[in-house]
């Protein structure tokens, strides 16, 4: 048995980067250098710090950022934190519903009739038993509703140059996809729709976790919607 990684990315406010992320499942959060951290500009989760022990012992607190990105496929928003290399902790690895096989040094969807190990049998958003049903699925803000109309017009625009093309486009994992086929087709120099991409997956994701303030909301619509306008030329 060896080390663990996983592929996804992370997307910040005007690009997503790629990584092959460490599995460490004595990790709570999601880590990245503190220099990517800063260039993708990721927010902070107001009021949060996490508690961190540096190399040489030191313990120090440091703040918790907003990443939203994919891992295996799968989208997610989890708290991030500064780290030497990139990694995955278990919470999002509970979330998402994978399990570490570690023989096989890779990780893996979880049937759903499959209770994962004890210590993460609870999601850290888990609605606690008997709670009013509007608080176990609230009603949608209008900056959240307004992100899942964009989002829905994309994921639509993406779908119809699969279909013109006989792609498989189905789930959000295949819009991705599609977008970074449809990216590489562009000649370098020329912007393809993986730089506009970045904005709708945070429109995606504002959509379920409201996040955004009315600021960021405007600065990320303009962008897919010249995603939209760009993919109706394909």
């Amino acid at each position: 048995m060896g080390v663990t990684y996983a592929k996804g990315s992370i997307t910040g406010k005007t690009e997503t980067r790629e990584y092959d992320f460490l599995v460490d499942t004595g990790a709570t959060k999601v880590g990245i250098p503190q220099a990517d951290i800063d260039a993708l500009g990721l927010d902070t989760v107001p009021n949060a710090s996490a508690r961190l022990m540096t190399a040489d012992g030191t313990i120090k607190d440091t703040p918790i950022y907003i990443a939203v990105g994919m891992l295996e496929g799968t989208g997610f928003v989890n708290g991030a934190v500064p780290a030497a290399m990139p990694l995955v902790g278990y919470n999002l690895l509970q979330d998402l519903g994978f399990n570490v096989d570690l023989v096989n040094e890779r990780i893996e969807q979880r049937p759903d009739d499959e209770i994962g190990p004890p210590f993460l049998l609870q999601p850290p958003m888990a609605v606690k038993p008997g709670a009013p049903e509007d608080i176990a699925n609230p009603e949608p803000t209008e900056l959240e509703a307004r992100s899942q109309e964009i989002w829905d017009e994309v994921a639509q625009a993406v779908t119809a140059v699969a279909r013109r093309r006989g792609w498989t486009c189905v789930t959000d994992a295949d819009i991705e996809h599609t977008v970074r086929r449809l990216d590489a087709e562009f000649p370098d120099g020329k912007k393809g729709p993986m730089s506009y991409f970045a904005a709708p997956q945070l429109l995606w994701a504002n959509a379920r976790y409201g996040f955004m303030d009315q600021f960021e909301f405007d600065d990320c619509k303009p962008r897919a919607k010249e995603l939209i306008k760009l993919l109706s030329t394909l």
